[in-house]
This record gives structure tokens, C-alpha cells and sequence, in this order.
């Protein structure tokens, strides 16, 4: 088994194949995490950066809303006479 010198005169043993492996991999993740990360941060800020000052239309569902509470309003039940 050989030594690899960790400082402060600390001896730990080299790394085996398999673990390099393994760090190779995961070092292999990092720019495939990077570019999911950009796309899934970039595709919003161009659409707003494209789009400025866009907003959707809500005008017929702000008009089904005040038709609904016009008719909750005419619809009231009457009031049970007390007895």
C-alpha cells in the first residue's frame, strides 16, 4: 500500500482506482448540472427580457366574476320570520 503526505506530517493512503473513478464522474455531472441549471433559469428571464411589460388578458374572467357576484347578490335567500 503506498502514502500519499496529507500535510502537518499526516500520512493517509493514496486513492484507489475506483474512487477516482467515481470523482471523475462526478466532476463529469458538473457542466451537465450547469447547463440544466442556465436553462432552467435563463428560458424565464428571456422570455421576460423579450417580453417586457406584457401581461395576459384577464378581462373575461374579471367579467365572469362580477356577472357571478351580481347574481349571488339577486339570489339572497329571504330572512325566516321569527315565530
Amino acid at each position: 500500500m503506498t502514502y500519499n503526505c496529507a500535510g502537518a506530517g499526516r500520512l493517509r493512503p493514496a486513492s484507489t482506482e475506483a474512487e477516482e473513478r467515481e470523482m471523475n464522474w462526478f466532476l463529469l455531472n458538473m457542466p451537465l448540472a450547469a447547463a440544466f441549471f442556465g436553462v432552467w433559469a435563463g428560458i424565464p428571464l428571456w422570455m421576460i427580457f423579450k417580453h417586457p411589460g406584457t401581461r395576459p388578458d384577464h378581462s373575461s374572467a374579471l367579467a365572469y366574476l362580477a356577472a357571478k357576484a351580481a347574481l349571488a347578490e339577486d339570489k339572497q335567500p329571504e330572512p325566516a320570520l321569527a315565530a
